[in-house]
Parts: C-alpha cells; sequence; structure tokens
C-alpha cells in the first residue's frame, strides 16, 4: 500500500526506481523459493494410496517399486521416499497392513540408501504404533536429524531389489525379502516404541509369568467371507499347541487378546462384521479356556479376555509377555517382532517370511511345523462354529 501510494505521489524519479527495483527482487525471490520447492518435492517418490486407504491398495508394495522406477526412468535423483497421506497411515484402522507397507517403506529406502518421511509426522493420540515408530530416517552417509538407516545387507543388490518388489501380492506381508531382513531394527524400535507409548499413557509393566494369545475371530467364521475367500489363510490353533509351548516353563496368567465379543465399542475401529460374530468366538474362546486350564492345572481365575483394548495395549502385551502366540494375522505378526518370545504356526502361506527368513534373524522368534492349525476354508459351511470347537480342543 505504501508503494502503491507513493507511486501516486509526488516522489522523485529516484524513490521511484528504488520501489520498482524492490517489487522486482521481491518477485524474483519467491519465485526462486517456489522453483526451489518444487525441485526438492521432486526427489522424492511420494506414496499416497489412491483409493484413499481401501483394503484393495494397502501395502501397495507393487505400485512404490513402480514408482521409483518410473521417477528413475526420468533421470530424476530421487532423494527418498515420503509418505505425504499421513491421515491415512497414522489413522487406527487396519493398523497390521499399515505396518508393513511402512516397514517395506523403510526397508527399500534403507537398500537405495536415501531417506524416509512421514510428513506431516503421525499425532501420538492416534491408536497406532506407527505414531510412535521413526517418522524420519536418514541414510548413514548423510547428516542431520533423524534416525540412520541400516546399511543395505552385502547380498547382490540388483537380485534384492527384485525380490523385495515381486512378492506374493501387493501388501507387504507377503513379502519375503526387504522388511524381513532389518528385523533386528524392527525388534529394537518396536519394543522402544511400545514401552514409551506405555510410559506416556501410564500403563503398567506386563506382569511376570504372563502369556499373551492372540486370536483372531469375528469376520473369519462368517460363512460368507469364507465362501468368497476371504478367510483364506486365516484359522484357529488347537489346544495342544498352546500345551506344548506352555506347560513346564512356570506361566501364571494367559491374556487372550480377540476381536470384539459383543456390540462394538462406539467411536472405535471394531469393525461391524467383528462383533457380529462375538457370541459365536465367546463360545470357541470359552472351549479353549475350559481345556487349557484342565490340560495346564490353571484354574480359570488366571484366564482373562481382553475384546475392547485398544491396539497399542494389545501389542504391548505381545512385546512384553514372557511368551506370545500369533494366529496368522498382520496385526500380531508385526509387533511380535519386537517379542521376548512368540511362537507362530499354520501361517506360512499368507507370511512366508515367519517360516522362512524371521526364525533365522531373531532368535526370539520361533515357527512351529506341527500339524495344528485348523484353516477355515476347510470346514463345512454348516456348523462351522461347532467344527472350530472340536477342532481347538484336540
Amino acid at each position: 500500500t505504501n508503494a502503491a501510494e507513493m507511486k501516486s505521489s509526488e516522489a522523485t524519479d529516484e524513490e521511484k526506481q528504488l520501489i520498482v527495483k524492490a517489487e522486482t527482487d521481491a518477485a524474483a525471490n519467491a519465485k526462486e523459493k517456489e522453483v526451489i520447492h518444487v525441485t526438492e518435492e521432486k526427489q522424492f517418490i511420494f506414496i499416497s494410496p489412491n483409493s484413499g486407504g481401501t483394503y484393495n491398495d494397502m501395502g501397495g508394495v507393487s505400485s512404490m517399486c513402480n514408482s521409483w522406477d518410473e521417477e528413475k526412468a526420468k533421470g530424476k535423483q530421487i532423494a527418498g521416499i515420503l509418505f505425504n497421506h499421513s491421515n491415512w497411515m497414522c489413522g487406527s484402522g487396519s493398523v497390521g497392513n499399515k505396518l508393513g507397507l511402512y516397514f517395506q517403506a523403510r526397508a527399500l529406502a534403507s537398500h537405495h540408501q536415501v531417506s524416509f518421511q512421514i510428513a506431516p509426522a503421525c499425532l501420538k493420540e492416534n491408536d497406532n504404533i506407527i505414531s510412535w515408530l521413526p517418522q524420519t530416517v536418514i541414510p548413514q552417509n548423510a547428516t542431520g536429524g533423524g534416525i540412520v538407516n541400516e546399511a543395505p545387507p552385502p547380498d547382490s543388490f540388483v537380485k534384492r531389489r527384485e525380490l523385495m518388489c515381486n512378492c506374493a501380492g501387493t501388501i507387504a506381508h507377503q513379502c519375503s525379502d526387504g522388511w524381513p531382513q532389518l528385523a533386528v531394527t524392527w525388534h529394537q524400535e518396536i519394543r522402544t516404541a511400545l514401552d514409551n507409548w506405555a510410559l506416556s499413557a501410564g500403563k503398567p509393566k506386563v506382569e511376570k509369568g504372563a502369556a499373551t494369545i492372540h486370536l483372531r475371530c469375528g469376520d473369519i467364521i462368517d460363512p460368507e467371507v469364507i465362501a468368497s475367500g476371504g478367510a483364506g489363510g486365516m484359522g484357529f490353533l488347537k489346544s495342544s499347541f498352546y500345551f506344548k509351548h506352555l506347560r513346564g516353563i512356570g506361566i501364571k496368567s494367559i491374556h487372550i487378546l480377540t476381536t470384539p465379543l459383543d456390540a462394538c465399542k462406539e467411536g472405535s475401529s471394531e469393525r461391524k462384521n467383528d462383533c457380529k460374530w462375538g457370541p459365536q468366538c465367546s463360545r470357541i474362546i470359552d472351549a479353549l479356556i475350559n481345556k487349557l486350564s484342565s490340560s495346564l492345572a490353571l484354574s480359570r481365575e488366571h484366564f482373562q479376555v481382553h475384546d475392547h483394548e485398544s491396539s497399542m495395549w494389545s501389542m504391548h502385551h505381545i512385546a512384553f509377555s514372557e511368551i506370545s502366540f500369533c494366529s496368522p494375522s498382520t496385526f500380531c505378526l508385526f509387533p511380535s517382532l519386537g517379542s521376548n518370545h512368540v511362537i507362530h504356526t499354520g501361517s506360512s502361506g499368507n507370511f512366508p517370511s515367519a517360516k522362512k527368513r524371521l526364525p533365522d534373524l531373531l532368535k526370539t522368534f520361533v515357527y512351529d511345523e506341527g500339524d495344528y492349525f485348523v484353516k477355515m476354508k476347510s470346514l463345512p459351511k454348516n456348523g462351522t462354529v461347532e467344527k472350530v470347537i472340536e477342532f481347538i480342543q484336540e
């Protein structure tokens, strides 16, 4: 306004020239900043699920790799991988699938020795462990803030890159290479994240002598879901599996983490189709407790069922119990990388790394190849719950 007034006033020619020069310089500076900003953005691969985070887009491993290759083909120097859709990434729903994508993106960045970033950073108020994991990671040879990436393994660069990008599916848990190779890093980061969350939330440490069983139920016993193949690779574990690993180790309490056994909690991310089958799941869990109580000579008062706890609370128990058991599920697979001692079985089809990679990389991760798994797709359409109860008591 002052410049305009001076221009229209009786300013000298010299003053008018100074004003015009100042305006020209300001415009040039603004344009320069804009160019620098655009240039910096183009150096990053942006990961924003096109479908806004719907089921079909979770994981997105192939699209992430394709985006990298497309940018490189244009001759661009890639500075890093940036999640610029953090309201999806940091949200409370489908945390297991998102966590897999987070780890695979970190692994890809580490392999290429470039930066990784979530921007804006996740809010720690969200019920999502990603909020408590590193939001900015820099390559080992860079300077500045953030957590330093672990250097890529010494294997063939090209071969590993192909394996990382050509998984059994688009979702990261179906990859046998990439994120599994950095399991030791994830072990430490997960434990630190969950420990920090517990301290911040004022949650007590998991009691000594505690075992945690993650038992996925809910939608996987829905006949329509089973018929459509939606429960493929999902199922239940026989009580003999738990007994084999629990006997003789002095377990004093058993926590069972499961889907809602009654109405969904208002305002939560609980899925309606899980809550719908709550009563049937309650019968299955009751049968399991009866069998384990008898086999372990542990009274029912030592069993606690948790069906409405937050994902952070549940993952804290998976990581810090003396022993944990995972049903085939990404929700349990990824936090179990930080466990004191975890047992998996029956999940090698959907999660190939659980059998082939992780046991070799983590002493705390065990895969039992015994015949303990009851696949839902193998059960009859009618009487599914009764059949499950019959099998799990074996």
